[in-house]
């Protein structure tokens, strides 16, 4: 939604227009930080970064300027969670690579057909390849998720369906007016936030 918000906010002549998408912006933002999803913080970064890099330099300062002020107007408890971010002595962290570390194993047994989709068949697989008393209900990351739901082929037609979309929209980009490639730049924006945050959630 940031991208998205942003671009339009920009981008509406009329100022009840740029209200309403400041004001989606800054509900999107509030909601974000309330997650308590450092994941999810990272991707917002990526994504209007990708946003400024595509669209509006202007961005990428806006965006450095607010990392930089964060730490005087952020609460302890968000700063503590944000500092935490790639940490092996937060639980959450060492949860995640126990389940990756069982999950690549029930990939290696089942790289073909994958085990299904759901949480179903994750449940009656998972068990048999549980480490140190583990639980969990999908793998914590979209990718290994996909080649262990639907196999290596299934991740492999994930990507490549990625890598036409990305080529189609940079080979589109160029051809837009300001606006439309706003609008474009947004979703690949949007779109590689996810993947990133993909990375470890599902």
């Amino acid at each position: 939604v940031l991208p998205i918000a942003l671009v339009l906010y920009c981008t509406d002549q009329r100022w009840l227009g740029r209200g309403v998408w400041a004001a989606v912006s800054g509900l999107a933002a509030t909601a974000l930080v309330l997650t308590f999803s450092r994941g999810g913080w990272l991707a917002a970064v990526a994504g209007v970064l990708v946003l400024g890099v595509l669209w509006e330099p202007k961005l990428l300062v806006a965006t450095a300027v607010l990392v930089a002020l964060l730490p005087m107007v952020a609460s302890d408890q968000v700063i503590q969670r944000a500092s935490s971010i790639g940490s092996l002595e937060d639980s959450s962290n060492t949860f995640r690579l126990s389940i990756w570390a069982a999950v690549l194993a029930m990939i290696r047994a089942y790289w073909l057909t994958g085990i299904g989709l759901g949480t179903t068949a994750f449940n009656q697989v998972y068990p048999h390849f549980m480490l140190a008393g583990t639980p969990a209900i999908h793998s914590h990351n979209l990718y290994l998720q996909l080649a262990l739901e639907l196999g290596l082929p299934g991740l492999t037609a994930f990507l490549w369906l990625l890598l036409a979309v990305l080529r189609r929209s940079f080979q589109a980009l160029p051809q837009l007016s300001r606006r439309d490639q706003g609008v474009l730049a947004a979703l690949l924006a949007a779109l590689t936030g996810f993947l990133l945050h993909g990375a470890v959630d599902n």
